[in-house]
């Protein structure tokens, strides 16, 4: 589909913290109406707002105004570095060093999107790209016996 063709594979690791992470993330070509963030961590599907506030700050400075990217990231790291009290239903996590981790990511993407091709496609109906021809009708005029007197008399 259309996402499939503007997604671009990350990959970041801290070692330090034992964080890994992969993911895909759209390209500045990426045309869409509403941000789509899917958060795993550890597994588990979750809001990340640091992360969220983190991404959407940088494709405000790539994406054209009212567009909004789609970012897919797997985060794994250790499970005491999890902090799932945020939120009454616990869908919204913080971590241990998730400014370090939001630094890495968006350096990578801007690798990522600096290094695709970052030509955008736009897509004409094929009705607007054929002109229809203009017929133009020659009809031969009638001369009258008067016209070569008006015409030398203008000439006088």
């Amino acid at each position: 589909s259309a996402v499939v063709k503007q997604i671009l594979p990350l990959e970041v690791k801290i070692p330090k913290h034992d964080i890994v992470v992969n993911g895909y993330v759209s390209n500045a070509s990426y045309m869409a109406k509403k941000s789509v963030f899917i958060i795993f961590i550890n597994g588990r599907l979750v809001d990340c707002s640091a992360i969220k506030k983190a991404m959407l700050g940088f494709y405000s400075r790539h994406l054209a105004r009212n567009l909004y990217p789609f970012v897919y990231l797997d985060i794994n790291l250790r499970p005491v570095d999890v902090d799932v009290n945020i939120h009454p239903t616990k869908s919204d996590v913080g971590f241990l060093h998730a400014e370090e981790l939001a630094e890495a990511l968006l350096e990578k993407m801007g690798e990522a999107i600096r290094g695709a091709d970052l030509s955008r496609t736009f897509i004409r109906s094929q009705a607007a790209l054929v002109q229809q021809p203009v017929v133009l009708e020659m009809v031969p005029k009638k001369r009258r016996a008067d016209d070569d007197s008006l015409t030398r008399s203008q000439q006088q």
